[in-house]
């Protein structure tokens, strides 16, 4: 089967392999199964490869979305990444798509069985939500490390 590698694809180039990737219906892109090969980060953007397969392979960049951590040189940032590629790499997870960024990086969320896969990293106090999120479990992760004065608040 073909692998179409669209990890450094330009927006317009995401763009265009959308609807061959993801179905939209009723106002939203349908949940696909997507393999995490990798997680890394790349000038200063956190960046997550997935290998998706419909129809073909289909290797994107994706970003998580509605999520601030420390980035770079920031306390905590070599932590809260790797937290992540710890939880996530090399396994299934189920991708649900808000947009597509400029830089070509698919954007949204990434589920396992019952709970958004950013859990421990908001847990661990590790970064905070910066969007209206699609459950009350992301908001309860986030006061406990909030109460708990965790890395991020602990001032």
């Amino acid at each position: 089967m073909d692998t179409i590698d669209l990890s450094k694809a330009t927006h317009k180039e995401a763009r265009r392999a959308c609807n061959s990737i993801f179905v939209y219906s009723f106002g939203k892109y349908k949940k696909v199964h997507a393999f995490v090969e990798f997680v890394t980060r790349i000038n200063n953007r956190d960046k997550i490869i997935l290998r998706i397969q419909y129809q073909k392979i289909w290797r994107i960049a994706f970003s998580l979305h509605g999520l601030t951590w420390p980035k770079d040189e920031e306390p905590y940032a070599d932590e809260a990444i790797e937290l992540l590629r710890t939880t996530i790499s090399q396994r299934w997870v189920e991708m649900e798509l808000e947009t597509i960024d400029k830089d070509g990086h698919f954007v949204g969320y990434l589920l396992e069985p019952n709970t958004h896969v950013i859990i421990p990293v908001l847990e661990a106090g590790l970064a905070k939500l910066t969007n209206v999120w699609p459950a009350n479990y992301a908001f309860k992760a986030v006061e406990y490390a909030r109460e708990k004065k965790l890395k991020i608040w602990e001032n």
